[in-house]
């Protein structure tokens, strides 16, 4: 939005969002790109509850579709049927690359604009629901990537547990920031699988965006482990921007354990 929409365009949205949103109403003076952040954060949820609920499974249509009007009814609760279509239409024209045409270019203003407010670059801020946990990623762009992650770090992390040893609502199966230890079991060619998905070992070139998010998520830091009487007995590594992720990994597996037993049930 800060770089494809006329300033006339923008102004209209950063007052809507600020005049019409519980969030936008609680900004004061300055907050520009609290506002830019806000409006791609409604932009996300639109693409995760309403884009993507169009290509679920026939299986969980219904549930998408939930989702869906949740998302909308809430949306016209915060901002007023007229402002939701304006907001639905700008997204719309956005997916369907309405801003590609040329009388849409970048000029060098909204550029100068643009890293005046984003000075250390962009990021994707990531918040665990459970815990308040947040962390900004520098290499994961929105939430399709995210789903992504989750996905994959599920499939590795039930892999080690065993499925059949997890109790299908996750009651007895706890994700915290310790849990990637569990991924330095080692594969047929003696590397870890924390270490395949960081891409350790590869050369430069070959070194992905993927291998790069996975990085940042697996930062780490050690701390060391005490008795009662304050001696250290260990050491215990904690991964605390997996610790942002960890409720979205946790319900992920929930959903594939309550999938997989229903079709075990049946």
């Amino acid at each position: 939005m800060e770089l494809l929409l006329p300033d006339n365009e923008r102004e209209q949205f950063y007052k809507m969002y600020k005049e019409h949103t519980r969030y936008g109403r609680k900004l004061g003076e300055g907050s520009e790109r609290a506002i830019a952040e806000g409006l791609t954060d409604l932009y996300v949820d639109y693409t995760t509850k309403v884009i993507d609920a169009k290509s679920a499974p026939w299986y969980k249509k219904f549930f998408k579709w939930c989702n869906t009007v949740n998302y909308l009814a809430g949306l016209t609760w915060n901002m007023g049927i007229k402002n939701t279509r304006i907001m639905l239409t700008l997204w719309r024209n956005v997916n369907a690359g309405m801003y590609a045409n040329p009388k849409y270019a970048i000029t060098k203003e909204r550029i100068a604009r643009f890293e005046k407010l984003f000075p250390g670059g962009l990021y994707y801020t990531v918040k665990n629901k459970t815990n308040g946990h947040t962390v900004n990623l520098q290499h994961i762009a929105d939430s399709g990537q995210l789903s992504q992650m989750v996905r994959a770090l599920g499939y590795y992390i039930m892999e080690q547990k065993r499925i059949s040893d997890i109790d299908p609502d996750v009651t007895n199966f706890k994700i915290d920031d310790t849990t990637p230890n569990l991924l330095f079991a080692q594969d047929k060619n003696g590397k870890s699988i924390i270490d395949n998905l960081r891409g350790i070992g590869l050369p430069n070139d070959k070194v992905t965006a993927q291998h790069l998010a996975f990085r940042e998520i697996f930062e780490s830091v050690d701390e060391n482990i005490l008795n009662s009487e304050g001696e250290k007995v260990g050491v215990r590594t904690r991964y605390p921007n997996f610790d942002a992720i960890s409720d979205k990994v946790a319900e992920y597996i929930s959903l594939v354990c309550g999938e997989y037993t229903g079709k075990i049930e049946e």
